[in-house]
């Protein structure tokens, strides 16, 4: 008897692992004994996701309710504390007019974004009369009507003056005052970069102008340069690069070729190509320009076309 329940054990044990499969299940529930009142004890639970206004908002004239509350609430306000102690009695007083012996403009008087401006506005002034008079100081200004009727008998026109005499900066200025841009684009040539971002900078500050607008420049790498501009700085071969795409260069009326005496590359094979445009185009204006150009060797004739 006893080997026979020994056995009956060992195969209950075998059977219950093979039901053991490693599944979840679910565990008994402890609480559902009779006296439980579940409904209320997960209405506990569920109380912070219900809205106690719901029955409100069903109301299909709630916003319109809400609203006139809100204006209604606006004119009743009032300002302090509620239970403040009233040190005295409202009362109206009454009186007669008196004088104005100060006058409500001194009292107001001007705001500080009023000097701001005008502080502004005649800085302005004074700089843009500062570099009008610097203008008049160089020594090109004195011949200024002479260049300008120069330029309207000539096609190609040779100028030689000392270094700091104002040919970069004031000659493309002088044919804009004349009208030559109403034509086409004023162009000066400079041998280095650097130095076509300094013309640039100076003579848009004496036109009174942005940068990049009517007075440009263009080097390698970077265009300062927009549809507006009249008034083009650019080095040699910037020019020589705009021959690829506008070989008759019509868009301009004037072409300075500023510091002739450097020789460079770009500058000789570009005295070849403006003198081919010269030829078929007299309306262009060619200036050649130089500190230590000897204009008497210089022979125009002589460039190979």
């Amino acid at each position: 008897m006893a080997y026979k329940k020994k056995l009956y054990g060992l195969l209950k044990e075998h059977v219950d692992s093979a039901d053991d499969v490693g599944e979840y299940k679910m565990p008994e529930a402890y609480d559902m004994g009779e006296n439980v009142n579940q409904e209320k004890r997960f209405s506990v639970a569920m109380q912070r996701y219900k809205d106690p206004k719901a029955k409100d908002k069903m109301n299909p004239f709630a916003e319109q309710e809400a609203w006139e509350e809100h204006q209604i609430g606006k004119s009743k306000l009032q300002f302090g504390s509620k239970d403040r102690m009233r040190s005295s009695d409202d009362y109206q007083y009454v009186f007669e007019d008196s004088i104005e012996f100060v006058k409500s403009s001194v009292i107001q008087g001007a705001q500080p974004e009023d000097y701001s401006d005008r502080e502004d506005i005649d800085a302005k002034d004074i700089l843009k009369r500062e570099l009008q008079d610097e203008r008049k100081t160089l020594p090109i200004y004195k011949f200024r009507d002479e260049l300008l009727k120069a330029v309207e008998e000539y096609q190609v026109i040779i100028i030689v003056g000392e270094t700091r005499s104002g040919k970069t900066t004031q000659i493309p200025q002088y044919l804009h005052e004349v009208g030559y841009t109403a034509k086409g684009k004023v162009a000066c040539t400079q041998p280095r970069r650097v130095a076509a971002m300094s013309v640039a900078a100076r003579a848009y500050e004496e036109m009174g102008v942005k940068l990049g607008h009517e007075v440009g420049y263009s080097i390698r790498f970077e265009d300062c340069t927009s549809e507006k501009t009249i008034v083009k700085y650019m080095t040699d071969g910037m020019l020589l690069r705009e021959f690829l795409g506008e070989p008759d260069l019509a868009s301009y009326s004037v072409v300075m070729v500023d510091e002739a005496h450097e020789r460079t590359l770009s500058t000789d094979i570009l005295f070849g190509l403006v003198k081919d445009i010269s030829l078929f185009w007299p309306d262009l204006k060619l200036l050649i320009s130089s500190a230590t150009l000897d204009a008497e060797k210089f022979t125009w004739e002589a460039i190979p076309s």
